[in-house]
């Protein structure tokens, strides 16, 4: 017994389950007022196993007769179609080239600014004490 049947058949004894399409089995899923879970099987995983022994137009047509079209009670398995994934495209980065020494500047402006705010005690003997640090080479 493949090891997906097993899974299956230790949580519910009463499941259907599609002979020969074990690897495209996805688990199990349940819903309010349903007692027994129902088997879930990927359509596009169906799609590439069948495809290996038939055309794949052929493979699409056997599961809409076979799979979409068979009703075999209450726990006739589900078939699956994953939503592709949506690649998010990130901002492009830009890139500023600045002079070391014009950046410098105006972080000591910025720093002498804020050293003579009357109104921040904190900002102002912070900003003071970094200006009063020599660089290092």
């Amino acid at each position: 017994m493949n090891d997906k049947r097993a899974w299956v058949f230790e949580r519910c004894d009463r499941v259907a389950l599609w002979e020969g399409l074990d690897d495209a089995l996805v688990g199990l899923v349940t819903r309010c007022g349903q007692e027994d879970p129902i088997a879930v099987y990927e359509r596009n995983a169906i799609i590439r196993l069948l495809s290996k022994d038939m055309p794949f137009d052929d493979a699409v047509e056997w599961i809409d007769v076979n799979i979409n079209g068979a009703y075999i009670g209450e726990h006739t398995p589900f078939l699956l179609e994953v939503a592709p994934r949506v690649k998010r495209r990130r901002p492009e980065k830009k890139f500023v080239v600045v002079e070391a020494s014009q950046e410098v500047q105006r972080l000591r402006a910025a720093l002498q600014q804020i050293a003579e705010n009357k109104d921040e005690p904190y900002a102002r003997d912070f900003a003071a004490d970094i200006l009063a640090r020599r660089e290092t080479p």
